[in-house]
């Protein structure tokens, strides 16, 4: 057992130090470029299906910005469609002569085959993506346009933030948010970059043309991972993160248990195909600091001695989730997430547990669709 202890000690303090090392790196502000250059013409690309529930929300917040000034177009595709999402986005393009509607061919489908065409048929130099769900800023692709300024940059990720937060279980999706965000923005400006977000990125097209790509197309997400993966390959310093309250890009919590279970599946069943091996850890790192104080409390119903360790370790969790929490707080503003986010300590080693079946059986059902993880 006392092996067991050390092993535990020292899973506690790599994720610890780790995390928050990497965490307080988000307060460190963006360096501007020594030789600024102005870039071209920005190109907005969103795949949608069957998005009619928050689509005109999206579509209201993109009129809102003004592409001409912005020297900026709008892509929409339609990855099959059939709930009249396909007709809101033509009536919008009709209204809007930036905009323009692309339809995938009958044997193309899925988000990245939709994401594809829409930045094959792009004007811009640099593209913007966001989802058909999430509300962007009327200075999002000003904010953009500033950071691409730099030329050593090739990709950015963005600030994501819920929309709104009421019940338990879209609170503790929202304090996961923060802090996901918190170790987003930091490790990127630390020089390792680990997360990227769909819903917030940006990339120059020559960059895009240049790596693979959205590799691995089978999947029916990971493009922002991939895409991101890819410009650490090229080189980190080329990452970076839009850490400006105007380019917070505005998304919706799962609204269920079983939403945010089949999501969570979701997006561990891709992590063994990101081929990182620093990622690879810091999910491991995760894991363990999850599934240790859960060990230790099963342990200690028979071995009593293991209580105080399984009780320090609960602790400890706690503490370095609340302080990731905090570091994301003056800039997102979320307040009244502390509370969620030490729940969220004692739940997700469960949730953890219930996922692993999904992702044993590496197939999930996403937008009406089967796919293999």
């Amino acid at each position: 057992m006392t092996l067991l202890i050390y092993i535990v000690v020292g899973i506690a303090l790599s994720y610890g130090i780790f995390l928050l090392y990497t965490g307080f790196y988000f307060f460190v502000p963006t360096v501007k470029p020594e030789h600024p250059a102005k870039p071209g013409k920005i190109s907005v690309v969103i795949a949608f299906r069957n998005e009619k529930v928050h689509f005109s929300e999206c579509l209201y917040a993109l009129s809102n910005i003004d592409f001409n000034s912005e020297n900026a177009e709008l892509i929409l595709v339609d990855d099959h469609s059939d709930d009249g999402s396909r007709a809101e986005a033509a009536d919008f393009c009709r209204r809007h002569a930036y905009a323009r509607l692309l339809l995938l061919e009958a044997e193309e489908q899925g988000k990245k085959a939709a994401l594809h065409k829409g930045i094959r048929e792009a004007d811009g130099e640099i593209i913007a993506v966001t989802d058909a769900d999430c509300i962007a800023g009327k200075n999002w692709l000003k904010v953009i346009r500033e950071r691409f300024t730099d030329p050593e940059k090739n990709f950015l990720t963005g600030p994501v933030k819920f929309v709104s937060h009421d019940s338990f279980v879209e609170k503790l999706q929202a304090s996961e948010l923060c802090v996901l965000q918190a170790l987003t923005g930091g490790s990127v400006k630390a020089g390792f970059p680990l997360f990227a977000n769909g819903a917030n990125m940006a990339f120059r097209k020559k960059f895009y043309e240049e790596s693979d790509g959205m590799r691995d197309s089978a999947s029916a997400s990971g493009d922002d991972m991939f895409l991101l993966i890819e410009a650490v390959k090229h080189d980190p310093r080329s990452v970076g993160y839009l850490d400006n309250v105007s380019a917070t890009v505005l998304t919706w919590p799962e609204k269920t248990w079983k939403g945010m279970l089949e999501q969570r599946t979701r997006w561990a069943s891709k992590t063994g195909k990101y081929r990182r091996p620093l990622l690879t850890i810091t999910a491991l790192l995760v894991f363990l600091m999850n599934a240790s104080p859960l060990l230790l409390t099963l342990l200690s119903l028979v071995e009593r001695d293991l209580l105080v360790a399984a009780v320090v370790t609960w602790f400890w969790k706690a503490s370095v989730d609340l302080l990731l929490l905090s570091l994301a707080v003056p800039f997102f503003k979320e307040r009244s997430l502390a509370a969620s986010a030490v729940a969220g300590t004692f739940i997700y080693p469960f949730i953890g547990i219930m996922i692993v079946p999904g992702i044993m059986r590496r197939s999930f059902t996403w937008k009406g669709r089967k796919w293999k993880a």
